[in-house]
């Protein structure tokens, strides 16, 4: 089950029970399907191609659709009504709820305004907090294959609640690492941990993309991230990823930049460091961070 910010929000807030989130994201995951699903149950995709898809897409940060139609297993008009049928078949939470009976209008419409207002005061504008320096350019690249990462692949949504050093890792619970060679400029070196256990595994649904242990989901963010570095034009090699205590992912990479991540089942720790030829801490050319 995927339960977002403002569902989060609603139960701290009195406005609605636990039993009653459940049961209205329960709703919202029947009406909003994946476009691999809508795909199977029109008959425009089979099921192996949906598969096909989900598999090119743990390599390729590319949205469903874009891949569908490169491999030539569907067309635009084709993908453009599959996106039609998608967003007519759509769901928020608050209809959920408001279809269920568990919230008036009127009650909705004050927890929203006051939501909307918190989200409006804590917003952190990525792009200004981490100019300046290519370091930092990285860590956006970072934070954007772990995000797209854990949305697609273990149905976590994350926000980025702070940048600088999250707290001690005595919060996470489990950690990874992420390391990749960069052509003539040393490597890039990312550290994971995070205080929420892995999804529990998506209903065996053949047209269903399925959900990944974490463990998986860092290997894709790895794969998303080198895409993002030779994009930046660093050439990077296929990156390592592999498991560590929360403790050793903090040290392998501490002393360059460094994110905290929230979601609505717990928080995350990334840390980006920079390293020369020797392993040792550095300042990729160009960068300031």
């Amino acid at each position: 089950m995927s339960v977002n910010f403002l569902g989060r929000f609603l139960v701290q807030e009195g406005g609605i029970s636990e039993s009653q989130l459940a049961e209205a994201v329960a709703l919202q995951e029947r009406c909003n399907r994946r476009l691999g699903e809508v795909a199977v149950c029109k008959g425009v995709l089979t099921r192996e191609q949906v598969e096909q898809v989900f598999e090119a897409q743990r390599t390729l940060d590319a949205p469903f659709g874009e891949i569908a139609e490169r491999r030539g297993f569907l067309d635009r008009r084709e993908l453009d009504g599959l996106l039609f049928s998608q967003m007519i078949g759509c769901r928020h939470l608050g209809e959920c709820l408001l279809m269920l009976g568990h919230l008036s209008r009127e009650d909705f419409s004050v927890l929203l305004e006051r939501y909307q207002g918190g989200q409006r005061a804590l917003a952190v504008n990525v792009e200004y907090l981490l100019a300046g320096s290519g370091e930092n350019a990285l860590l956006c690249l970072a934070w954007a294959a772990v995000e797209k990462a854990f949305a697609r692949f273990a149905s976590v949504r994350l926000k980025i609640e702070a940048v600088g050093a999250p707290p001690g890792c005595g919060e996470f619970t489990t950690g990874y690492c992420i390391e990749t060679e960069l052509a003539g400029r040393g490597a890039a070196r990312l550290g994971l941990a995070a205080n929420f256990a892995p999804a529990e595994p998506a209903a065996a649904l053949p047209d269903a993309r399925r959900t990944l242990d974490h463990e998986d989901v860092c290997r894709v963010a790895a794969k998303y991230f080198v895409a993002g570095l030779a994009d930046y034009g660093l050439s990077p090699a296929p990156a390592r990823a592999w498991r560590a205590d929360p403790a050793q992912a903090e040290r392998s990479a501490r002393g360059g930049g460094a994110l905290l991540l929230t979601s609505p089942r717990g928080r995350m720790g990334l840390w980006l460091r920079c390293l020369d030829g020797a392993g040792r801490p550095c300042r990729l050319p160009g960068c300031a961070g």
